[in-house]
């Protein structure tokens, strides 16, 4: 038998084995994968089903509320048109939210159900998880219809549908529906658990079947090694000496030609190839040992970016072998399809330019990137070398930190616009109690703090509506300000005109606020003690930013202040505001008489992040 023919049989023997040994690992490998996928698919979407719930139902009891503060407007007869229609549509956003969790859990079971032969253990969980559906089925029925209940109570009488809600749907649904949600999500995760321990177990078994056929292979492998050298092993033993020399270093040894078979041709090529090794073994030994050292990828292409050798790191980042890689264009390594052909157009070389990888799976990598060019002796264009390091981890740090900056935004946000809700019903409190007293001096106080109440809300709506919540555009609430003003003296027969002057100015909250109180008690000082009653006068108000100082002036042509006035020793609650804001602002102030009287503020503005 020539020697070739050994080889192939032998080769071919062991080849099949890797191919069994492949086949059967792929077999199993797809069975747990597609295993795992289903059960993911459920799981994923019975958590995604319980959070659900949890959101719908906070919904319903959020729309509850709001249905009942629009029966509260309708109570005191605020815009009964406008109420109705709001009244109707928090409603049917109740009975929106309601629908949307029956809808939830309803699919919650086809889920549940869909997995049609169960294990024991299995069916033990998926009872247990039955249970809780079903629980909660019930008690969502019951907290329905007394959603409903209340919804046809408060239509007939607010104050029996706020206690109501208050001493029954409220507890109801945080002590006994919310619970249930979450132990149903929490009965879901454990289910997900278990299956993952089933699905590890399979692992464990398919790996040990593994390990056995691969343990068979190796011994067939060496049966058949060992058949092959017994058929080649003395003729080769020259050849394995010579090696040997050479390996050592000893580049001279040369094999004696003895026979023109295959081996006397394999002696022949042997010595043409001691003699290449002795020319250039010694420099591409050490480029081989710092290329292969490299922790980030390294690729070489010839002068048209053609791959002609790659490192192990890139091989392991990409999933590729060697000779997948070889001789393919260097640009189908990046997801920017132009990038190499643009640093072929130019003489520029990259640096750290952020870009990503393409794995042979289709995945992506993101990778920084730097380019650069190998010259020959006289300076002409050989190849392209690229190094690329993976930045994977700090990409995900990276938008895990944009992601908890944006739950933060949202959630100040939200507390803001609370804040100013809450302000909004003292405000209205305040209006309603306006109503009931007959009393001057009570209604002159009680107008001065809602102006206040309102002030700090404004400043808060401001926020809310910005883009930025660390600070507002103040020269815009300077003018809603001074609007809200004019509609709360619009009834007391005072024709006072209100010019501004305004620069843009940005505060941020620390400021905004006490600066929006002394403001208020400034221009409602003006309506209420610069002017003859049914007389009326104008209202300057002038805003003036030299470097990081604010300049507020506040100017009327009234009656103009005492001549005996000292805003430091003046007891009135206003006075003493003004005094009390101005040093919170670590700011100055200063008042004249000039055909009327002058209030000139001036403060230093912090810096605005």
């Amino acid at each position: 038998m020539k020697f070739s023919t050994k080889i192939i049989v032998s080769f071919t023997g062991a080849t099949l084995l890797l191919l069994a040994i492949g086949f059967t690992s792929q077999y199993l490998n797809n069975q747990v994968r597609n295993q795992v996928v289903q059960e993911s698919q459920e799981a994923i979407q019975e958590l995604q089903l319980s959070g659900n719930m949890g959101f719908d139902l906070y919904k319903s009891l959020i729309n509850t509320q709001y249905f009942l503060e629009d029966r509260y407007r309708k109570s005191i007869n605020e815009n009964t048109e406008e109420v109705d229609l709001n009244t109707q549509r928090a409603q049917k956003r109740v009975e929106g939210a309601l629908g949307n969790f029956q809808d939830d859990i309803d699919r919650f079971e086809q889920v549940l159900h869909s997995n049609d032969k169960p294990s024991q253990g299995d069916a033990k969980t998926r009872q247990a998880t039955v249970d809780a559906v079903n629980n909660l089925k019930q008690k969502f029925s019951i907290y329905s219809s007394l959603v409903k209940e209340l919804l046809v109570l408060t239509r007939k009488d607010y104050d029996d549908g706020k206690e109501f809600f208050t001493v029954t749907i409220e507890p109801y649904f945080r002590g006994t529906l919310l619970p249930l949600v979450d132990n149903l999500r929490v009965q879901t995760q454990n289910n997900l658990d278990q299956e993952i321990d089933k699905l590890n177990a399979q692992l464990s078994n398919s790996s040990t079947f593994l390990f056995l056929a691969t343990a068979v292979a190796f011994l067939g492998s060496i049966f058949l090694a060992y058949f092959l050298y017994s058929s080649v092993a003395y003729p080769l033993k020259d050849l394995a000496l010579a090696a040997k020399n050479i390996g050592s270093g000893n580049l001279d040894e040369r094999i004696e030609v003895k026979s023109r078979d295959e081996l006397g041709k394999l002696a022949e090529e042997f010595n043409r190839m001691a003699e290449n090794l002795s020319k250039t073994t010694v420099s591409r030994n050490f480029m081989d040992d710092i290329i292969e050292s490299m922790a980030d990828s390294l690729v070489v292409t010839n002068e048209s970016g053609t791959i002609q050798r790659v490192n192990s790191s890139t091989l392991e980042m990409l999933g590729y072998e060697e000779e997948e890689l070889k001789g393919q264009p260097l640009s189908n390594l990046f997801s920017d399809n132009n990038l190499i052909s643009r640093y072929l157009d130019s003489s520029n070389q990259v640096e750290n330019s952020e870009t990503k990888y393409i794995k042979k799976d289709g995945g992506i990598i993101p990778i920084s990137l730097s380019l650069g060019t190998i010259h020959d002796a006289e300076g002409n264009k050989q190849g392209i070398v690229s190094v690329a390091s993976d930045i994977t981890k700090r990409k995900e740090a990276e938008e895990q930190i944009t992601k908890s900056l944006k739950e933060k935004e949202i959630l100040l946000s939200e507390i803001h616009h609370r804040v100013k809700n809450n302000l909004a019903v003292i405000s209205g409190l305040l209006q309603m109690q306006i109503w009931e007293t007959d009393d001057h001096a009570a209604e002159t106080a009680l107008k001065d703090s809602q102006l206040r109440v309102q002030s700090i809300a404004l400043v808060h709506e401001k926020l809310y509506q910005s883009e930025n919540l660390s600070y507002i555009q103040f020269d815009y609430y300077i003018r809603d300000l001074l609007q809200a003003i004019s509609s709360t003296y619009v009834d007391t027969h005072l024709s006072v005109n209100i010019e501004t002057e305004l620069e843009d100015i940005i505060l941020n909250i620390n400021q905004a606020i006490p600066c929006s109180l002394l403001l208020n008690e400034l221009i409602v000082n003006a309506y209420k003690h610069a002017f003859d009653t049914g007389v009326g006068g104008n209202i300057y108000v002038k805003t003036r930013k030299n470097d990081d100082t604010i300049h507020l002036y506040v100017k009327d042509n009234g009656i103009g202040l005492p001549e005996d006035f000292d805003l430091e020793e003046a007891n009135s609650l206003g006075m003493t505001l003004i005094n009390t804001l101005t040093q919170q602002l670590n700011g100055e102030i200063n008042m004249k008489n000039e055909n009327g009287a002058i209030f000139e503020v001036n403060f230093e503005v912090e810096e605005v992040v």
